[in-house]
């Protein structure tokens, strides 16, 4: 779990900074108040923004109708985050209200590792078992991605943090609302 909370922070830390710069940046090179909405999203033209990096240490059992053929023990790594070019603001100046809405997240990569084998008889180790393996591992790796709502509901909230972070000083005076489109908040 700590390596997990580490990995989000040193993430969050990298991605704030780069898009800071950018920020920055823009900031600089048009010192004008907001107006439109075609302001903010231009700033942030970027694709993907990874919010969540977890890594998984998990073992996987191939069976041979009731009896086990072997365990292989895989690493893994999973990203979750938001198509960032899909965030769009609706900005009603006379309410000095900012609306943005941004994509749900979604899991944007796994990958796993397989590390160590174990055969339960020696008839199992082919030629063609480590391709299986590989596979076996990468399916239970995407399977428990995909089942496991905390990744998309912390990528979710992380790329609220990062938006808010990057507005914020061009929101002075005006009420920010974060809406969550196609998936849950």
């Amino acid at each position: 779990m700590k390596k997990v909370i580490i990995s989000i922070i040193v993430v969050l830390v990298i991605v704030t900074a780069v898009i800071g710069y950018i920020v920055y940046q823009k900031i600089n090179e048009n010192r004008s108040k907001i107006t439109t909405s075609s302001s903010l999203s231009k700033m942030l033209d970027v694709s993907d923004l990874e919010t969540v990096d977890y890594t998984y240490n998990s073992v996987v059992t191939k069976m041979d109708g009731d009896k086990v053929a072997y365990h292989a023990r895989y690493e893994g790594k999973v990203t979750a985050g938001i198509d960032f070019s899909a965030v769009t603001f609706d900005i009603d100046d006379e309410a000095k209200v900012i609306r943005v809405r941004m994509p749900a997240a979604k899991i944007q990569t796994v990958s796993a590792r397989p590390v160590d084998y174990m055969f339960m008889k020696s008839k199992y180790e082919t030629e063609t078992v480590y391709a299986e393996i590989n596979s076996l591992c990468n399916d239970d790796l995407k399977s428990k991605a995909h089942s496991d709502e905390t990744i998309i509901r912390r990528a979710n909230e992380n790329s609220k943090n990062v938006i808010e972070g990057l507005i914020k000083p061009l929101t002075e005076g005006y009420t920010v609302k974060y809406e969550i489109v196609g998936g849950e908040e």
